[in-house]
């Protein structure tokens, strides 16, 4: 690798620029700050809890107020609460669940609540309950696990936990329950059931690229990972995240760069990481499924006796097939954590992960071979149209990181985010060349990619928490840096062709021989000052916030010896204004902004132009009393200027067509209702359109990929009834609309409906000897319906998922 030096003095006078504006910004809001009380005592929040045992009631308090509750179960045994509803502080709503219980609470810090009998030394309750094995409640965070569908608090919608509720823009969260039901075996599969994404456009690809938000492609580069890019600047190749791992993945629609700098305008997806949480995790799993696939998998956590240290160990091993022939989908995944907490206000997370995958990607087909009438048919969705002994893929991703944050008083805290990440990639296929020749002869080129990556990505910011009359603000004012330098070779050329229809393998891949070669290194760096501000004023919440980004990229071809250097700014912003009513209702209306510079040249050598997007949305959310559940309801208009569309004249290169216009409409319902059963339910309608382009043939056309309806309803119920303890069964159906097969819109791609099911027993429900083992047979695509996901041009389509079956076999204690 190229040893880089220093960045220019330009660069650096940036930089302190940046860091001068944010420490005065500091400055001014900590002047205006007023002593207030602690937070967790006097923030309000939506309650919903019905009458009932005062067990469940506290377990729903715990889980609506993030606090988390200790007691000694006999003191709560037999008691009844008359619940609470509305929104309120959480000293007033334990107080009203507690009401004739007699018993007491106490909060020993602003997160956690001790709970014991009316005239005990409530100081001794700590250790009183330590000696009787007590229930603790962890209350629901934005950053830790999710009991059940239902997640009330989102760390990405304002790196924060702040609820859902409270923030004007329309955010999906997908919890670790929910993926474990459904099977899901990538983050495609685990957005399938999302409003207002479309997935697995790639089909039975198993990779994360590319999702689509709101009408607009989001690639697996642009995937956030506890607050930080995945991936840092300059690397490019194909990565998928495992579900495994996984706490939650988040959703949040439409433009994010306020708060994340360049991005795409669709949205934001970020996945968090499984963490040390205070109670003890212990599982192992088996997994067995179709096409060959075996896997094994742990987690395992703990505390020491105080809790201020916490650990956990999560890993994956899997060798597996695909439905393709000759495509691999093996990994191994290794994340090791550690949690200190020397006190109360100070918290320090360490985040370690190794991750690699071998064999998941397979090039595109023609759409004569799979769609469009053909003489000879459409081939099989096993075909493989490469050389199988020449052909792999193989990533690695190994990242370190923390996450520390310090609170100084009730007013300021202090947190930062940082992860440095190693990332290589391996990659030579074959790929179609043209149309069909005879309607079965398929000219191939050869491409292959080394990718050599180091990048650092930090976010540093202070929290303000403060009243100036009667408005109460929450307040955030950062700096975010990113960095990443790779050396990055690619090659194409062309090699033999194939009968589809009757494919010979074994043709060999002469890589001396090629059309065209490049060896470059890139030196890429993005810098961002935010400020946002959350004012409350009883009900009414006022939400603003700015930013500016600078971003930089050096490209040195060592092949032609030459520098191409691309220099960005901007400044993006964001408004937006709710209404909390007491019965749960909270409309809202928003305008927001983003920026994303795009890397590269079209096939003329010209340089792309950044992409900029303004949306305005305005919505309904409902978070219902009697139930745990959360309604969303929004309608939005998105535009996006220097759009990139595959250039009609050669697909290996992209040009920017002017603008395209999403306007749309997404409900999404999530809920744990009574006698066991959970609900996710989705239905997306975009209107997109190419409303100015160089292409004039395009102008006014659908882009592709992007269907005009979307519905899906998972359902899940664990039985009730005596005789069927522990079983539980769940069914999904999901339904893509027809799509354009390319921005020329001269074929379309049929819609499709798919089902899911799945069967789970918890043994130790039934059995107390086999508590903790439980079984779980998932199948997706049940009536192996054949499909296509989609197409970009007549010449590149994609497989659909055929039926898969996984058993899985796993143990807690």
């Amino acid at each position: 690798m190229k040893i880089w030096g220093n960045p220019s003095v330009d660069r650096r006078r940036r930089v302190r620029s940046a860091i001068t504006l944010l420490l005065s910004s500091a400055a001014a809001i900590t002047a205006l700050a007023t002593e207030k009380p602690a937070i967790a005592q006097t923030a309000e929040t939506t309650y919903s809890i019905a009458p009932g045992p005062l067990n469940q009631a506290l377990a729903a308090f715990g889980r609506q107020s993030g606090i988390q509750i200790t007691y000694v179960p006999s003191n709560a045994a037999s008691k009844q609460s008359p619940g609470v509803n509305g929104r309120l502080s959480p000293d007033t709503a334990i107080t009203r669940i507690l009401a004739d219980s007699g018993l007491s609470y106490r909060f020993t810090n602003p997160r956690t609540i001790i709970i014991s009998p009316m005239g005990a030394d409530s100081s001794q309750a700590g250790d009183e309950a330590t000696t009787l094995a007590p229930i603790v409640i962890d209350g629901q965070s934005a950053y830790g696990p999710v009991d059940g569908y239902v997640a009330t608090s989102a760390s990405s919608a304002m790196k924060g936990d702040i609820s859902i509720l409270e923030t004007p823009q329309a955010i999906s969260v997908v919890t670790a329950d929910r993926i474990e039901d459904q099977a899901a075996q990538s983050i495609n599969e685990a957005l399938r059931y999302t409003a207002g994404v479309r997935s697995e456009t790639s089909g039975a690809q198993m990779m994360d690229n590319p999702l689509y938000l709101r009408g607009f492609q989001q690639s697996s580069l642009e995937m956030y990972q506890d607050g930080l890019r995945a991936v840092t600047p300059g690397y490019f190749g194909f990565f998928a995240t495992d579900p495994y791992g996984l706490e939650r993945v988040e959703v949040l629609k439409g433009p994010s760069s306020v708060l994340y700098g360049q991005q795409a305008p669709g949205g934001l997806i970020n996945v968090v990481s499984k963490r040390p949480t205070e109670n003890p995790v212990n599982e192992v799993e088996t997994t067995v499924g179709s096409f060959s696939h075996y896997q094994g998998a742990f987690d395992i956590g703990g505390t020491n006796e105080d809790k201020s240290i916490m650990y956990r160990m999560v890993g994956m091993v899997r060798e597996a097939e695909t439905q393709v022939d000759y495509v691999d989908n093996d990994r191994r995944y290794f994340a090791p954590s550690i949690t200190w907490t020397p006190d109360e206000d100070t918290k320090l997370t360490v985040l370690g992960s190794y991750q690699r995958n071998d064999g998941d990607f397979y090039a595109q087909v023609p759409a004569a071979a799979v769609l469009l009438p053909n003489p000879n048919g459409h081939i099989p969705f096993s075909r493989f149209l490469g050389e199988p002994d020449w052909e792999y893929e193989t990533s690695r991703r190994t990242a370190i990181g923390y996450e520390f944050e310090h609170r100084f008083n009730d007013t300021v805290q202090f947190e930062q985010n940082f992860r440095y990440t190693h990332l290589t990639n391996h990659r030579q296929y074959l790929q179609a060349s043209g149309a069909l020749v005879d309607d079965r002869l398929l000219n191939r080129t050869y491409n292959l990619r080394d990718i050599d990556n180091d990048g650092i990505a930090v976010d540093s910011r202070f929290r303000f928490d403060f009243d100036t009359g009667p408005i109460e603000h929450t307040a955030i004012v950062g700096l975010d840096y990113l960095w990443g330098k790779s050396r990055w070779l690619e090659q194409r050329g062309t090699t033999t062709a194939i009968d589809i229809y009757n494919p010979v393998y074994g043709s060999p891949v002469d890589t001396s021989v090629y059309t065209t070669k490049s060896l470059s290194d890139i030196n890429a760096s993005q810098a961002g000052l935010y400020l946002q501000d959350q004012l409350k004023m009883d009900n009414l919440i006022l939400t603003v916030g700015m930013r500016q980004d600078w971003a930089w990229r050096d490209t040195d071809n060592l092949t032609t010896e030459t520098t191409t250097e691309q220099n960005d700014h901007a400044f993006t912003k964001k408004a937006g204004l709710t209404y909390l009513f007491d019965n749960g209702i909270a409309p809202y209306v928003s305008y927001a902004e983003s920026f994303n510079p795009v890397v590269g040249t079209d096939s003329l050598g010209q340089p792309f132009v950044p992409e900029t997007a303004q949306q305005w949305e305005v919505g309904i959310k409902y978070q219902p009393e009697g139930f745990d559940g959360l309604f969303t309801l929004s309608a939005f208009d998105l535009k996006r200027q220097n759009v990139q569309t595959y250039d009609p004249s050669d697909p290996r290169y992209t040009l920017q067509t002017g603008e395209v216009r999403a306007r749309g409409l997404e409900f999404e319902a999530v809920a744990n209702l009574d006698y066991g059963v959970s609900l996710a339910a989705a239905y997306t309608y975009t209107d997109a359109e190419i409303t100015e382009t160089k292409t004039t043939s395009q102008l006014g056309n659908t882009p592709y990929r992007v269907p005009r309806h979307t519905a899906s309803l998972w359902l899940n119920h664990e039985l009730q009834q005596n005789a069927f303890d522990g079983l539980s069964v769940g069914a999904g159906v999901r339904y893509i609309g027809e799509t354009w097969g390319s921005d020329d819109n001269t074929f379309k791609v049929p819609g499709f409906t798919l089902v899911d099911l799945a069967v789970r027993y918890d043994f130790g429900k039934k059995f107390p000897e086999a508590k903790g083992l439980a079984a779980s047979l998932n199948v997706s695509n049940v009536f192996d319906k054949k499909y296509v996901p989609g197409c970009f041009t007549q010449n590149a389509c994609n497989y659909g998922s055929q039926r898969t079956v996984f058993g899985k076999l796993s143990y807690q204690w």
